[in-house]
């Protein structure tokens, strides 16, 4: 059990070092090398300031011991504002791909719009230039200037015509871009999703300001057990080790009932771990064998 402990410890304590180093980075990028540096040796030195003072706390001055103390928290406080830089800046990235994503597609929607409405106003003056010739086409004294209009519309139509073939194209290009992105917005909102649900759990609401207070949440949460925890289990080792092997092992050590020597003694048990090393079996058997008197 003890080295499952100091194992489990360990691990917990290098995942937890991984995790504040990175956010210290984050934080402070432009000395990555010397703040990783830094994150490891005070991550050591605090697991062995902790199994440290436990294990001299009643030979130690009081002077040491609060620095020892205040030292473990003060570390363990910046562990869990690295791990809590770190996970903040893993949303953000994550979220930020989710935002522009969804900006993109915005974009191409009103792009499409667009092209609509160009369609729908070439049309129109289609429309507008069919009437005018209409309205001409039933006088005959007017067959002249039916003639010019026909002639002038002729070149302003076939440009319509052609505005309208570019939109309609421009439109299946941008719906195919959309279609795309919005695979890739159905990806990222399932990878989103868990913390979606989180949100409506605790906050009945699903909206960007209520995930991201779902997501501060569940980070606190978890630096409030990650970094205490891998202390308290190399604590938890050392005490272990200085416990005795039958304490941790639950085990008892075997009793036997010595044999009655007078009628009127009673039964006395003792602890067979208790016994001298120089003590003869032999002997032992014959007492047991020595009948009553």
């Amino acid at each position: 059990m003890i080295i499952i402990t100091f194992l489990t410890a360990l691990f917990i304590s290098c995942v937890a070092a991984f995790f504040s180093i990175a956010g210290l980075v984050a934080i402070f990028p432009g000395a990555a090398v010397a703040v990783m540096l830094m994150g490891v040796a005070l991550e050591m030195g605090k697991l062995v300031s902790a199994s440290w003072i436990y294990r001299f706390w009643d030979s130690t001055t009081w002077l040491l011991k609060t620095y020892f103390v205040t030292a473990v928290i003060i570390l363990s406080f910046i562990t869990s504002i690295g791990i809590f830089g770190y996970l903040t800046r893993a949303h953000v990235e994550g979220s930020q791909g989710l935002d522009a994503n969804t900006d993109q597609i915005v974009l191409l929607d009103e792009q499409i719009v667009n092209e609509r409405q160009n369609i729908t106003m070439s049309r129109q003056t289609l429309q507008q230039m069919d009437a005018a010739i209409n309205n001409l086409a039933g006088d005959v004294d007017k067959v002249e200037r039916l003639l010019q209009i026909r002639n002038t519309q002729k070149k302003e139509k076939n440009a319509l015509l052609t505005g309208i073939g570019t939109s309609n194209e421009k439109i299946q290009q941008l719906q195919k871009q959309k279609s795309l992105l919005n695979v890739g917005q159905r990806k990222m909102e399932t990878e989103v999703g868990p913390i979606k649900y989180v949100a409506q759990l605790v906050y009945s609401n699903d909206d960007a300001t209520t995930i991201d207070k779902a997501v501060r949440l569940l980070i606190l949460l978890l630096i409030f057990v990650f970094d205490p925890l891998a202390i308290l289990l190399v604590v938890a080792t050392n005490i272990m080790l200085n416990t005795p092997k039958e304490e941790n092992s639950g085990k008892k050590s075997p009793v036997v009932v010595l044999p009655e020597k007078n009628v009127g003694e009673k039964s006395s048990k003792i602890n067979v771990t208790s016994m001298p090393d120089d003590w003869n079996p032999g002997s032992w058997f014959k007492i047991v064998k020595t009948p009553k008197r």
